[in-house]
């Protein structure tokens, strides 16, 4: 399981795998752009 703060962009595609928009965090992205399994808000660790 990962989060995801941005996209990465892959050698073959030069852009970015997806948008994730400001203040978002993407759970459970696998390492190949797999689909998630939840997009949230970012949250404060306070």
């Amino acid at each position: 399981m990962k989060i995801a703060l941005a996209s990465c962009t892959t050698p073959a595609k030069s852009s970015p795998t997806f948008d994730l928009g400001d203040r978002k965090i993407e759970i459970g992205i696998g390492i190949h752009g797999e689909t998630r399994r939840e997009r949230i808000d970012l949250k404060s660790v306070d």
